[in-house]
């Protein structure tokens, strides 16, 4: 057994509209999977974990270079687990210019948590940092450095 690749990476968001917009228009995503409301089944929603009958939407977007990430906005559900607190999951996004992203990101309503910070690596020098969505999703930018 092994395995193959990572098929595709799921965040729940407050706001799902705000979420595709974001990642089509500002980083550059295709919509591969139109915003569909959907009702789980009792079997679904236990897989899930939420109440029974609780509904959903639902999209997909496709990055450069070919990952998707599913978005999910719940109806009526409050968790009463924190969404996207410091330290808990992110998503990492390599760019080619991590100052011209920070810029054009703070531009639509991000947030960087720091100016680009810089570590060496194989000989190689990497700068990150990382930023919070305007849904509040917290992702890394890297770039290697020439």
């Amino acid at each position: 057994m092994e395995i193959k690749s990572i098929d595709h990476i799921g965040l729940i968001v407050q706001d799902i509209e705000k979420a595709v917009r974001f990642y089509t228009d500002v980083m550059g995503f295709a919509l591969t999977g139109e915003i569909t409301p959907w009702a789980g089944s009792a079997e679904e929603c236990a897989a899930m974990q939420v109440p029974a009958g609780t509904e959903y939407r639902c999209a997909m977007v496709q990055a450069p270079g070919g990952i998707s990430i599913q978005f999910m906005e719940f109806s009526a559900m409050q968790s009463n687990v924190p969404l996207n607190t410091r330290g808990a999951h992110y998503l990492t996004f390599m760019v080619d210019d991590i100052h011209g992203w920070v810029k054009k990101l703070e531009e639509h309503g991000c947030t960087a948590m720091s100016q680009p910070l810089s570590y060496d690596e194989f000989g190689q020098t990497i700068q990150w940092c990382y930023v919070t969505d305007p849904n509040g999703i917290i992702f890394e930018l890297t770039s290697a450095v020439s």
